[in-house]
């Protein structure tokens, strides 16, 4: 017989999928790193943002300089956008100057401590008004989608009942949407995605959530 060569990346995504004690560890010690470089780009964006000489590459370069201070290794994408840049999303950062009273938001798309990829994203409010009800309604709407959809998380529900159960998004955030509902993570963005149901494919997904996964 002979060798039949192929591509590695499904069969290796996949052995990641299952994260063992020691992994889970280090992802837990990473997202603490992730989590401090957050609050002090955060903190530096609420004082000098309002003196209005601020920039987002400017916000973006402390989250840098604390992941690398952390054990941090390298972040993938700029994904940090402001005012009117953050819609629709996926603008990197750049020499725009935040004005006071503007939405930041970013993606952290790090490569932290031990090697352990962390991929949140957050948006601040950073002024001393109070953001429009517009805005107010859509970070209660997802933030609505993400606990809800947590709560299916557990072993033995299968792909297809994660993408078309949980919370649903009102038609008006159907078009500019994220690529999927859920991804995993481990040494980079991995194995499994969940889709939306407009993105469902027959027989591409059909798996169940394991524990460790």
């Amino acid at each position: 017989a002979g060798f039949e060569v192929s591509e590695g990346e499904e069969v290796t995504e996949k052995a990641r999928s299952i994260k063992g004690p020691d992994e889970i560890l280090a992802m837990r010690c990473a997202h603490h790193a992730c989590n401090s470089a957050v609050a002090k780009m955060e903190a530096f964006s609420r004082q000098n943002v309002p003196l209005g000489q601020t920039s987002e590459d400017d916000i973006w370069s402390v989250l840098h300089a604390e992941n690398i201070k952390r054990g941090g290794e390298w972040i993938e994408t700029r994904l940090l956008a402001s005012g009117p840049r953050t819609n629709p999303w996926f603008q990197e950062c750049g020499p725009r100057i935040v004005q006071n009273n503007e939405i930041v938001a970013f993606d952290t798309d790090l490569i932290g401590s031990y090697g352990i990829c962390v991929d949140i994203s957050r948006t601040w409010w950073v002024g001393d008004e109070k953001p429009t009800n517009s805005m107010i309604y859509a970070m209660r709407h997802g933030h609505e989608h993400i606990m809800t959809n947590i709560e299916m998380l557990k072993p033995g529900v299968s792909f297809k009942e994660l993408t078309f159960g949980g919370h649903h998004l009102d038609d008006q955030f159907q078009k500019l949407k994220y690529g999927c509902k859920m991804h995993g993570v481990g040494l980079c963005d991995e194995w499994p995605l969940i889709t939306y149901p407009d993105k469902w494919v027959d027989g591409a997904f059909d798996y169940v959530l394991e524990p460790g996964m």
